[in-house]
């Protein structure tokens, strides 16, 4: 008997775990690949502040390599917000992830998909070698969030998203490269993620699901990488409507399992991390009062609520900027300081500007300038 099975090896399940095991709970990560942390899926970007909020020191072994921001560009535009951080090898980082939660007494089986799981007087979970019982189970599936779509009765819009690992690449500036094109990413956008050893995360994120390959390939003919070698091409599905009901019954979603990632660039990680903590925090207090009710795990949801920013605000705001005409977001991007320091002046001027551009406040430039805002690392952007 567990106190928890968490269904689901990446940073969410592996959060939620060392949290739990550090408060003394009896935790099971069931785990359905060989091993944690592969396949890759995501740009591996992960700002200092998420570091630093989680308390997490990773080796050196873990970083691909520092950078110093996020810079967007559209046209001959472009626009640099200056937040420290890493690109990771994430496949590296999630192993850290497991060894750290199994320090505290986490055990955590890979190979190990989970076939089915019944509530009884608890939570019987089974696999194809054994079953298991637990107080409470965690859904840390991501997007596919098998199980909370079936146990809360909910589905999430995604988006996908689609990459190449690239190598020969020579960058000039340590920053990440997201580019505006509603050509080539309609309803997203693409990047240049630079990695250590010349190497380098080239992808974009669409609405036109079919379409995405052809994107992407017509966005590396552009920038001259289209003869660049190919070390890997991998991708995914992204949850984009923001989390709905994440908790039930002796039950609780994490990470992209909630719809938990952050609304324009689709930032996942740091978000993943915390509704861990979040969540251990919430399965204790059930655990200590023996009670896994609806209403004692709802405080799960009231302290997410507390800590991540308003979705609403910044979906808003995402969808004024991609319904920008090309001319719109020409006249945006040039009115956007070269560096985005967030200083009252540059407020400032950047309102005056746009009070002499009235057509762009009509179409939504003040919801995106928020939606940017609330983009930033320590709303959990990254």
């Amino acid at each position: 008997m567990y106190d928890i099975i968490i269904i689901g090896g990446g940073p969410g399940g592996l959060s939620t775990a060392y949290h739990a095991a550090s408060e003394g709970l009896n935790v099971l990560v069931l785990e359905e690949h060989e091993n944690i942390g592969e396949p890759v899926h995501c740009g591996e970007c992960l700002s200092k502040t998420a570091l630093q909020r989680m308390n997490l020191n990773p080796p050196q072994s873990v970083f691909s390599r520092k950078v110093s921001g996020v810079k967007v560009i559209s046209g001959e535009y472009a626009s640099k917000f200056k937040e420290d951080g890493f690109v990771l090898d994430k496949n590296k980082f999630e192993q850290w992830l497991a060894d750290n939660a199994a320090s505290r007494g986490a055990e955590i089986k890979t190979s190990s998909r989970v076939e089915s799981v019944a509530k009884d007087s608890n939570w019987i979970v089974k696999t194809k070698n054994a079953d298991y019982n637990s107080k409470v189970i965690v859904d840390a599936t991501g997007v596919a969030s098998i199980f909370s779509k079936k146990l809360l009765n909910q589905s999430f819009k995604t988006i996908v998203g689609l990459q190449y690992l690239l190598e020969n690449i020579e960058k000039e500036d340590d920053f990440l490269d997201f580019y505006l094109d509603p050509l080539l990413a309609p309803h997203g956008y693409l990047w240049i993620i630079p990695k250590g050893g010349g190497r380098a995360n080239v992808g974009l994120t669409t609405n036109d699901n079919s379409k995405a390959k052809i994107y992407l390939d017509s966005f590396l003919n552009k920038m001259g990488l289209d003869r660049k070698p190919k070390l890997r091409t991998f991708g995914g599905l992204i949850p984009i409507s923001g989390p709905q009901k994440t908790f039930s019954n002796s039950f609780l979603a994490v990470g992209d399992a909630a719809g938990f990632t952050s609304p324009l660039f689709e930032g996942g990680t740091h978000l993943s991390l915390k509704s861990g903590q979040l969540a251990a925090k919430a399965i204790k207090t059930a655990v200590v009062s023996n009670d896994f009710s609806e209403k004692t795990l709802s405080a799960y949801e009231t302290d997410w609520k507390a800590e991540f920013p308003d979705y609403s605000r910044i979906l808003k705001g995402k969808e004024k900027l991609y319904s920008f005409s090309e001319s719109d977001l020409k006249s945006f991007m040039s009115i956007m300081p070269k560096t985005i320091t967030g200083t009252l002046s540059e407020k400032l001027f950047v309102g005056l500007k746009l009070v002499m551009k009235p057509s762009l406040i009509r179409n939504g430039a003040l919801e995106i300038f928020k939606a940017f805002s609330y983009s930033k690392s320590e709303y959990y952007g990254w």
